[in-house]
């Protein structure tokens, strides 16, 4: 993702999903929002986690 120009990410996560939250936020993910995904066949409620400046992901190994 660097490499093609972003310098920072973001993802949603199906609420409740605490093993992917502690996974995210292990690898310096915030929490920054909420939305509902309507989805095409049942709605989830999801938390947005962001990486403000990706340098540290890409540094990560």
């Amino acid at each position: 993702m660097q490499k093609l120009g972003y310098r920072s990410i973001a993802l949603g996560v199906v609420d409740g999903n605490d093993s992917a939250m502690r996974f995210y936020q292990a690898l310096g993910g915030a929490p920054a929002g909420n939305y509902t995904d309507p989805g095409p066949l049942w709605r989830s409620s999801n938390v947005i986690y962001v990486w403000p400046d990706i340098r540290h992901l890409a540094a990560l190994k």
